[in-house]
C-alpha cells in the first residue's frame, strides 16, 4: 500500500490573443492563479494487480474563461476573454490494472464538480469520464487491444449541452523482430457521432 500527497500552485498570463485581438481581446485581463491539492492511495495485493484511488481540488483565482454576451453560441462577435474571481475543481480518479497470463484488463473512472463564483458549473467539464481496456497476447509477437471510453455530458453556451459519447477503439501489434513491428488500429470501431467543443 503506498499514499502519496501533493500540493502545487499555478500561474497562467493570458496570451497576447486574449489580450490584443482587435475582435475580442480584453486588455483588462488579469493572470490567472491556482493552489490544487491531489491525494491518493496505491494498493498492488500481487504484482498482476493494481488500483489507485485520487482525489483532486484546484482553486483558482481570475480563472480566464470565455463569454458570449448573447449566449448563442452560433455569433462569436459579440464575446470576449474575462476573468472568474473566483472557481474550483474537485474529482476522485479511480483505477484498476489487472494482468492474468495472456490477458490484462484496465478500468478507470473519474467523477468531477466544478464551480464559478456564482456557484454555477463550469463550461464544457464533463462530470463523469469511464474507460475500458482488454489486452490480448496469443503469442509472443501478437499484441490486441480493444479499448472503450464514455464522456459525460457537458454543458456549454447558449443553455445547450453537449451529448454524452462513447469510442470504441481497436488496435493490434505484430513484431515482425527485433526492430521491426507492423502496427494497426481502427478509431471509431462503432461510428459513433460525438463533437468537441
Amino acid at each position: 500500500v503506498r499514499f502519496r500527497a501533493v500540493c502545487g500552485t499555478g500561474f497562467r498570463a493570458p496570451s497576447i490573443d486574449q489580450l490584443f485581438n482587435p475582435e475580442y481581446g480584453n486588455d483588462d485581463l488579469e493572470a490567472e492563479r491556482s493552489v490544487g491539492w491531489d491525494a491518493g492511495l496505491e494498493w498492488s495485493p500481487s504484482r498482476s494487480v493494481k488500483g489507485s484511488l485520487s482525489w483532486y481540488l484546484t482553486e483558482y483565482d481570475n480563472l480566464i474563461a470565455w463569454f458570449d454576451a448573447d449566449g448563442d453560441p452560433s455569433t462569436w462577435d459579440d464575446g470576449s476573454y474575462e476573468n472568474i474571481s473566483s472557481a474550483e475543481t474537485e474529482g476522485v480518479d479511480l483505477s484498476v490494472d489487472a494482468r492474468i497470463k495472456a490477458v490484462s484488463l484496465g478500468l478507470t473512472g473519474s467523477l468531477l464538480r466544478t464551480r464559478d463564483d456564482q456557484g454555477e458549473q463550469l463550461l464544457r467539464r464533463p462530470e463523469t469520464r469511464w474507460g475500458a481496456r482488454l489486452g490480448f497476447s496469443p503469442a509472443d509477437r501478437v499484441t490486441l487491444s480493444l479499448n472503450a471510453n464514455r464522456v459525460g455530458e457537458r454543458k456549454d453556451w447558449g443553455d445547450v449541452t453537449l451529448h454524452s459519447y462513447t469510442l470504441v477503439n481497436l488496435s493490434g501489434t505484430f513484431r515482425v523482430s527485433g526492430a521491426v513491428e507492423l502496427q494497426g488500429r481502427v478509431e471509431n470501431l462503432t461510428d459513433e457521432e460525438y463533437e468537441h467543443a
